[in-house]
């Protein structure tokens, strides 16, 4: 790199404009660019493949010689400026961009620390975090990480994600001759995306699901055309400060879904623009189209008078089969009869081609008639076992039960055995790599893997993270399928369904029901593999999952998880289209793996299952003490020597207090059952002399405690 610029990141007036981007690009590695001088714009076409780190092409676009550095997209030439302001490609450099608003109403920092309160992080005011002060007040957080599809709003009101195909502002830049500045000294390289924000934007980003096709529109269809020209006709004016540039967006992404291009967005919202108050400028405009559909979500034509099909055509599909597919969409939409629009279809299908072909065979909903002798010959319905007369590939299985029943130590334990090939509660496996869709807990899921790999030995189960929405054509279903072909599992679990398909109505049937569920989950069931879906039942604690009942009906395994007052969870098979059902499966008890120290110096555990041989009936007494381990019994004892919990005061004894002793006994949450079941452990334990009771004065009334019996204590531990 040169040496003859000065690299200056403080952000100060007096420093140039090029010598602040070349600061960037020479210390942090980061790729810049231009922006129109006091405003947020690139001044020519193609920014995001102009953006550099190259210091003399830098020198070009602020050079003061009036250098050609560029074009507009209607072809005009476009001059170096010493006053340019400094953008940053967000994309190109592996930046995520967290911008907060505190404008127009909003207020993104409070929405920020309040979003981390409820990921249990404190977000406080000198967070050690790479920050800039914009212009109007408010906040960019920078960090490294993967790029994730940029959005406004999308972690809540106010609170942006810039990251695809994205820009943000640099300090060094004025908007309205106002400075942007870094917060607490120089920039810096930014730390990496915390987990409490990957999780976040996982959950949050569900607002709207992507629409796919299945054959590529050209665009610019002259029947599209005219159906936007009318449409905007009486579409809603953008009116400042109520909101004009959301609508604006809204309007753009309409042409974007009818296969409308840029440049004819452009021209066709000229007339609508002029009604506007005020109306936009031709340049701010023309840019405001193409970021819009840099940043959309559906497929391009997605609306469009040619499409409205599942899935995007092989880059080698032939012309002469997506204009099939099309004819057909067009029988659909004047509602021809089944009977005519099935001849089409299986007059296309008779000329080749995969996708009409496919089409076809659902149209005909796969029906054959098969003789005896055909019958007889056949192998293809020979099912390919994965567990011993319970699962096989391409089965539908759900695991459900009430929380805190043990679904989430279940699944993973099924997950991981399989992949070793070892037995499931005395059942056969077939060995098979498995990946686990985390939609919930995706830290706790971790740490629990690794639990179960330190417990069971090396495993082959691949963890699937950062799902917002699995339903069938989404980004996050197209990137669990291509891992599935990817890693060769034969198993997905997803864990579970109200985080992997949000805003469902549970007891509807249709695509904003139950119905989104099963189809999704069938779809990856027809690529031959197992699904296992962790779901929850009604609140009756039935013996069916809850909702609609075409989940129930749709499934080939259930599995109802419950726990006894001892701890113990019972697997009950509910139903089993290979073989017996209703009966038990299986019983476990939750083991404790230490997971390391907290911040404050205190032990950290992770829960896993672990098999025992307790009593098939759940309401049979087990003894826990003889079926825990050395490390447990420790977690135990040091958790009653800690002290008791005050706040439960009316309770007849008081409470053990210890995140440990809860994780050991098999509990999620504090709740008057749990104290019951800490008190009981207790009196098991003073039963056998390893406690001794005692008596306090709390408030006026006598309550009853434990002490350890030092003797008693270390003959336990050595049993």
């Amino acid at each position: 790199m040169s040496d003859k610029y000065d690299n200056s990141l403080n952000g100060r007036a007096q420093a140039s404009k090029l010598q602040i981007a070349v600061a960037y690009a020479k210390r942090l590695g980061w790729s810049v660019g231009p922006l129109l001088p006091d405003k947020k714009i690139p001044p020519f076409k193609d920014w995001w493949n102009k953006t550099t780190n190259d210091p003399d092409r830098l020198a070009d676009f602020w050079s003061p010689e009036r250098k050609l550095i560029g074009e507009t997209r209607k072809g005009k030439p476009v001059y170096s400026n010493p006053d340019y302001n400094i953008g940053l490609d967000t994309e190109k450099s592996g930046v995520i961009c967290i911008d907060c608003d505190e404008k127009d109403g909003k207020h993104g920092i409070a929405a920020l620390r309040n979003l981390a309160a409820e990921q249990g992080v404190e977000l406080g005011p000198d967070a050690d975090v790479f920050m800039t002060r914009s212009a109007s007040g408010g906040v960019h957080a920078y960090f490294e990480g993967e790029p994730v599809q940029s959005k406004n709003s999308v972690l809540a009101d106010g609170v942006d994600v810039k990251s695809r195909k994205a820009l943000a502002v640099l300090p060094g830049s004025t908007i309205g001759g106002k400075l942007y500045t870094p917060v607490g000294g120089k920039p810096r390289k930014p730390d990496k995306l915390p987990q409490w924000l990957v999780d976040a934007i996982a959950q949050k980003w569900t607002k709207a699901t992507p629409v796919t096709l299945m054959i590529a529109v050209p665009g610019d269809d002259p029947a599209d055309i005219t159906a936007v020209k009318a449409r905007l006709e009486t579409e809603q004016q953008s009116v400042s400060g109520n909101g004009g540039n959301a609508n604006l967006i809204r309007v753009i992404r309409t042409l974007w879904d009818a296969g409308i291009t840029a440049d004819t967005a452009v021209e066709l919202l000229g007339p609508w623009n002029a009604r506007n108050t005020p109306p936009w400028d031709e340049g701010e405009l023309e840019y405001k189209v193409h970021s819009a559909y840099q940043n959309t979500e559906n497929a391009f034509g997605c609306r469009s008078l040619a499409h409205e099909f599942d899935e995007l055509p092989d880059d080698t599909a032939p012309l002469a089969e997506a204009a099939a597919l099309a004819e057909v969409r067009l029988l659909k939409d004047i509602d021809a009869s089944d009977a005519d629009i099935l001849a089409l279809i299986r007059k296309h299908a008779a000329n080749g081609g995969t996708r009409i072909a496919e089409e076809a065979r659902q149209a005909d909903g796969g029906y054959e008639c098969l003789s005896p002798d055909e019958l007889e010959a056949d192998t293809g319905l020979d099912r390919e076992p994965i567990v011993e007369d319970t699962l096989a590939r391409g089965d539908f299985m759900c695991i459900f039960g009430m929380p805190g029943s043990g679904k989430s130590l279940l699944a993973p334990y099924i997950a991981l055995r399989i992949s070793q090939g070892e037995d499931i509660f005395g059942k056969k496996t077939m060995p098979m790599p498995a990946l686990y869709a985390a939609a919930e807990d995706p830290r706790g899921m971790r740490a629990r893997l690794k639990a179960l790999r330190k417990r069971y030995g090396r495993h082959n189960v691949h963890l699937a993270t950062g799902i917002a929405n699995l339903r069938k054509g989404s980004l996050d279903f197209k990137r669990v399928v291509d891992d599935l072909k990817r890693t060769g599992a034969g198993v997905l679990v997803i864990d579970t369904s109200n985080m992997a398909f949000p805003g469902i109505r549970e007891n509807d049937d249709g695509d904003d029901g139950m119905g989104r569920v099963v189809t999704a989950c069938k779809a990856i069931c027809r690529l031959g593999i197992a699904v296992i879906l962790i779901h929850h039942n009604d609140k009756a604690d039935g013996d069916t999952p809850r909702g609609h009942g075409c989940l129930h009906g749709a499934t080939d395994v259930e599995v109802k998880t419950s726990k006894n007052a001892s701890g113990v969870s019972t697997c009950r098979l509910k139903k089993n289209r290979n073989g017996f059902d209703n009966i038990v499966l299986a019983t476990f008890a939750v083991g404790v793996e230490p997971a390391g120290v907290n911040p404050w110096g205190k032990p950290q555990t992770v829960a896993y299952l672990k098999e025992t041989d307790t009593p098939a009936d759940p309401d049979e007494e087990f003894d826990r003490l003889d079926h825990m381990t050395a490390y447990e019994k420790r977690a135990i004892l040091d958790a009653i020597a800690s002290g008791y919990d005050r706040r439960h005061h009316k309770a007849e004894k008081y409470v053990p207090k210890a995140p440990g002793l809860l994780t050991a006994l098999g509990h999620d949450a504090d709740t008057s059952k749990t104290r019951k079941t800490v008190i009981d452990l207790c009196d098991e334990l003073s039963a056998v002399g390893i406690l001794r009771r005692g008596e306090k004065l709390v408030k006026g009334d006598k309550q009853e405690f434990f002490a350890i019996d030092p003797a008693k204590r270390e003959d336990w531990l050595a049993e």
